[in-house]
């Protein structure tokens, strides 16, 4: 299925950030923004363990979630959290996130978690704004012909 862009604004802010390819990918609601599912607030990004060093070395802000994991923002550019793990979402194990990068779909060469793995993660994690998200993927895939 081709992806159609309606909203540039993720991309626009990822090229700038120009990170490597194979070595992150936005996540969450970001590909839902981009298709036009629905609008998100923020940028978050899943990062291999190699870039997260990296950029916290360049001066992200770091900051831990409740249960102590890390993660790291970048305020300036919109992105309000990335990490290479996290325990506190179901499927999100550094081999999780290993396995959603490499899985990723670039759309206009920006690096995306792919359909398939956000309605997996969100359906795992059971939340209800996850669960409205699993419903608007699904309607999504039906009107563009998908599965």
């Amino acid at each position: 299925m081709k992806l159609k862009i309606v909203n540039r604004r993720i991309i626009d802010v990822m090229k700038k950030l120009d990170l490597p390819t194979g070595e992150y990918a936005v996540f969450g609601s970001g590909l839902l923004d981009v298709l036009g599912i629905r609008a998100s607030r923020d940028i978050d990004l899943i990062l291999t363990r190699k870039l997260y060093e990296k950029l916290a070395a360049d001066g992200w802000e770091k900051f831990q979630y409740d249960n102590g994991d890390d993660g790291l923002r970048n305020r300036d550019s919109g992105v309000y959290e990335a990490f290479y793990y996290c325990t506190l979402i179901p499927l999100h194990s550094e081999e999780d996130i290993k396995s959603y990068i490499k899985n990723a779909v670039m759309v206009d060469g920006v690096s995306f978690a792919s359909l398939d793995d956000t309605l997996l993660w969100k359906s795992a994690r059971g939340q209800e704004k996850d669960l409205r998200d699993v419903k608007l993927i699904k309607e999504y895939l039906v009107r563009e012909g998908a599965k």
